[in-house]
């Protein structure tokens, strides 16, 4: 195999340590002349072989790391895809499309997918099948950290620290030692099994009210839960919507899974009363330090007295929506998008669907995005979601390590910029010009084209809505947490700056109220409630774990809705801790002592 790395030699020897193939061009020097100096004007050639055999081949090309194997190597790997209408030009699909062919033609790298399904629980199954019958394994697969545990202890997966150290960039190596704590999920002993995907970050909730109605009833914007709850008084009974007709509610909220939602989400309200964060339906989240340095669950925190018996207030007042209990966050958009509700806990990009659906249906409607209220004692806060759930893990048959590292490497420098010595400077306005963006009178245009007024024929995709092009779409890929902030803060401020990167461009297609909600976010970044339990489902989780988030779930519901009385929440502990509750704290808190 012949693995052809193109670059400036200084770059090489700076970079010696992280990739194997390239320690011979700097020990040896360029055509025994030894390695030029910065102001060497000839560039240097050399053919040196490393490590693992392979040949490489060094020429000067702006300091930049190239990487292609010759002959080409093959990868193997299975993922879950539900198709979805456009998703790809007309012609291609998952398996035969721009992104692999980039891959084969301009890196050396073959995909092949052992199988696609189409949902967790199938991957899982085909995965546990082929660990049962001791069939080989994809080489590179994404698994919740669950199915990684269970892959780790049968001995099916690859330790990764030598190849991190040998082959990660140094950008990457420096991300993976800013969150040490996720690789917790996937260490045996000293052994680290897998990669993080990690989350954006830009996730987290803001309080959206409707403008023209506080505008229409006099009343400002809520800072503090008594005044969220004035408001809410107002626009249930004050006929905000002046048809004359008691018909509009103050809070749209889902209750029917968690307080902890994607959207219609009462996390908000939870971190006014709380410093704790209570996810019914999942087991796994939040998980917090006690005053004894032990992690404890928030659903079962005192606190959360306080939240439900202000939530069954509201309901008693039908200040919120008295469907809340039965319906899932997807649920409240034609509430929202109606005209019928006045207030909104949810992320930022709320801004576009589903609230502006509003300003379509109801000339003149519009919700604005604001800070989440304090509670009485002065407490603000917001649920975070996981940093990392799923993680790249690798069979222990898996021969092409190098391969993979060249290739997320390449992936990840289009996020850390142009000073990456992976950079593509193909890959700065997007992925593919023609699929993910068309450039069009000096601008770069990602969707809408037709308002942008690019002709049809070049649009990626027939409606013109949206991107022709899944990314990633064969190894699992790049995110690095609040990357985007500083974009959303510039089109904040200058929504006709001129993007420089990637994210501006993004940010740059975002509306006002989008924007404006980002940065209401990352000023309260500090509020975050974040979980500290980052392994998979213990023992007793997975076989306990459905009683007890049933059990939550119905015991919170049956108090906002008044069935029974704050005071049952001591009860709904009791029973939470003798039915599987306290021998899943046991088993976290021997995960969380021996990850320290």
């Amino acid at each position: 195999m012949k693995l052809f790395v193109r670059q400036r030699l200084i770059a090489v020897c700076t970079a010696a340590s992280l990739l194997t193939g390239l320690l011979a061009a700097c020990s040896n020097g360029a055509n025994d002349g030894g390695a030029p100096t910065a102001a060497s004007s000839t560039p240097a050639v050399s053919e040196t072989v490393s490590e693992t055999g392979s040949e490489t081949s060094n020429t000067a090309d702006g300091g930049k790391i190239r990487v292609k194997f010759d002959p080409p190597v093959t990868i193997s790997t299975a993922v879950i895809h539900t198709p979805v209408t456009n998703e790809f030009k007309q012609g291609e699909s998952l398996e035969n499309n721009v992104h692999l062919r980039w891959m084969k033609d301009e890196m050396g790298i073959n995909v092949k997918f052992d199988f696609i399904v189409a949902s967790e629980d199938d991957f899982n199954t085909k995965i546990r099948l082929m660990m049962v019958d001791n069939s080989k394994l994809p080489d590179v697969m994404a698994p919740t950290a669950e199915l990684a545990s269970n892959l780790i202890q049968a001995g099916k997966l690859q330790p990764l620290d030598e190849a991190i150290e040998k082959y990660a960039s140094p950008n990457l190596k420096k991300l993976f030692a800013q969150y040490p704590d996720v690789f917790s999920a996937v260490k045996q002993g000293s052994k680290t099994y897998g990669l993080p995907e990690f989350y954006m970050g830009d996730e987290g909730t803001v309080m959206w009210v409707r403008e023209d109605w506080l505008r229409k009833l006099k009343l400002k914007a809520p800072a503090t839960i008594d005044e969220l709850e004035a408001v809410l008084k107002a626009f249930t009974e004050d006929d905000p919507d002046d048809n004359g007709k008691d018909d509009t509610i103050g809070l749209s909220v889902a209750l029917k899974n968690s307080p902890f939602e994607w959207m219609a989400s009462a996390d908000g309200l939870v971190g006014a009363f709380s410093a704790a964060m209570a996810d019914t339906a999942n087991m796994k989240q939040f998980w917090r330090r006690d005053a004894d340095g032990n992690l404890a669950n928030g659903v079962i925190d005192p606190s959360m007295k306080n939240f439900l018996a202000k939530l069954s207030d509201w309901k008693s007042k039908n200040y919120i929506d008295p469907e809340a209990g039965l319906k899932a966050p997807e649920q409240t958009v034609d509430l929202l998008a109606s005209g019928k509700a006045g207030v909104v806990f949810g992320p930022s990009w709320m801004g576009g669907w589903p609230l502006q659906d509003l300003e379509k249906n109801v000339p003149g409607a519009s919700f604005r995005p604001y800070p989440l209220p304090s509670g009485p004692d002065g407490l603000v806060g917001r649920a975070e979601k996981q940093i990392a759930n799923n993680y790249v893990v690798f069979s222990k048959d898996f021969e092409q390590m190098e391969a993979y590292f060249a290739y997320l490497n390449t992936l990840y420098a289009k996020s850390f910029g142009e000073e990456d010595p992976y950079w593509l400077p193909k890959f700065k306005d997007g992925w593919y010009e023609g699929y993910d963006y068309v450039k069009w009178d000096g601008k770069i245009v990602r969707r809408n084209f037709k308002e942008a007024g690019v002709p049809q024929e070049q649009w990626p995709i027939p409606d013109g809505l949206g991107e022709g092009i899944n990314l990633p779409m064969s190894l699992p890929g790049r995110g690095i947490p609040y990357q985007m902030d500083a974009s959303y803060k510039k089109y904040s401020d200058n929504p006709t700056a001129e993007p420089e990167n990637e994210f501006d461009v993004r940010a740059s297609g975002m509306n006002k109220a989008q924007l404006d909600a980002s940065v209401i976010r990352m000023n309260q970044n500090a509020k975050a409630i974040r979980n500290e339990f980052f392994a998979g489902a213990t023992k007793t989780m997975l076989s306990k774990g459905e009683l007890l988030t049933k059990l939550a779930t119905d015991s919170y519901l049956k108090i906002i809705y008044g069935e029974e009385p704050v005071e049952y929440f001591d009860e709904f502990v009791s029973k939470w801790k003798a039915n599987g509750g306290d021998a899943v704290t046991k088993e976290v808190n021997e995960w969380f002592k021996a990850s320290q």
